[in-house]
């Protein structure tokens, strides 16, 4: 077994660990506190969590596809996302926190009425399978990569390590893991980056076009900050953050945080995907990152 396997092993165990510990121990489990947490993060946890719930498996695998396909302007889809964030922050999150509703669809009954309300709650379940389904085929397709195993078993354990922290704790397990989560997610990245710009150099990325490019202009830019800026403004992973938030003071300052967190991030992501673009031009643009990841020892191709 090698030392990627060994580290992902230790990873899943940590992470119920982690998700079964402090819940029980110092929380009675309430119906609020199961949904909400008590209504109780702010600082690093709520700040956590936001980043987390926007840079997962899937959207790793994304940013770097697109900066495969697109150079450095596929920063757009998350900087989209950052500029929704900020919207989200300075006009809607003290308001959504002050609103006390415990979820997205009791929030927009308090507009409107009870069918609105339910008709909400079903789309939003509907849709939320499909976003799910994406994150469970991300991290098996990255789990497969590392073990060179079949990659639906491990989509069957990663599903399996994420109900049972979220069954036993609620919004507190999903926030404490997030955190843990977000933490190593973005060494990782940091990681790929380094070894990146080593193999290839840096003059790679400054020979990059950005903000728009010949495979991205500025018609893609402007729907993409419409499309997925506004996806930012109505998802419910948002909405139940900032109903977890402390106060709402903290739910303003703490999106607006994350916001600004990600910028980089979104460059950093990107930049993976114009790495794998040099070094393996005959790969699947979604593959940028698990070829980095499994061919880390690789030199430059010869020109």
């Amino acid at each position: 077994m090698n030392i990627a396997a060994i580290i992902i092993i230790i990873y899943f165990i940590m992470i119920l660990a982690i998700g079964f510990m402090w819940p029980r121990k110092r929380h009675d489990q309430s119906l609020d506190d199961f949904h909400l947490a008590g209504r109780s993060l702010k600082g690093i946890l709520l700040v956590g969590t936001f980043c987390a719930t926007i840079i997962g498996a899937s959207a790793t695998l994304g940013m770097a596809g697109l900066g495969y396909s697109k150079g450095l302007p596929g920063a757009w889809w998350m900087l989209s996302g950052t500029i929704g964030l900020i919207v989200l922050s300075v006009f809607f999150a003290q308001k959504v926190r002050t609103s006390g509703c415990h979820t997205l669809p009791d929030l927009v009954g308090l507009f409107y009425d009870e069918n609105t309300k339910l008709a909400a709650s079903v789309l939003i379940a509907i849709s939320w399978i499909a976003v799910i389904a994406v994150q469970i085929i991300a991290s098996g397709k990255i789990l497969s990569a590392v073990f060179l195993g079949n990659q639906y078993q491990f989509m069957a354990v990663s599903t399996a390590v994420f109900v049972l922290y979220t069954a036993s704790g609620g919004q507190r397990s999903v926030v404490r893991t997030d955190l843990v989560q977000f933490g190593i997610v973005v060494i990782g990245i940091l990681m790929l980056f380094c070894i990146g710009i080593r193999i290839t150099g840096p003059d790679i990325l400054f020979e990059q076009d950005f903000p728009t490019s010949d495979k991205m202009t500025n018609w893609d830019v402007v729907s993409m900050v419409l499309v997925v800026g506004s996806a930012y403004l109505v998802g419910p992973d948002m909405y139940s953050r900032l109903l977890a938030s402390y106060s709402p003071k903290e739910a303003k300052k703490s999106s607006m945080i994350s916001a600004i967190i990600l910028i980089p991030l979104a460059f950093l992501i990107v930049s993976l995907g114009v790495f794998a673009s040099y070094l393996y031009p005959n790969i699947l643009p979604e593959q940028s990152v698990t070829a980095l990841l499994t061919d880390w020892h690789l030199q430059p191709p010869s020109a």
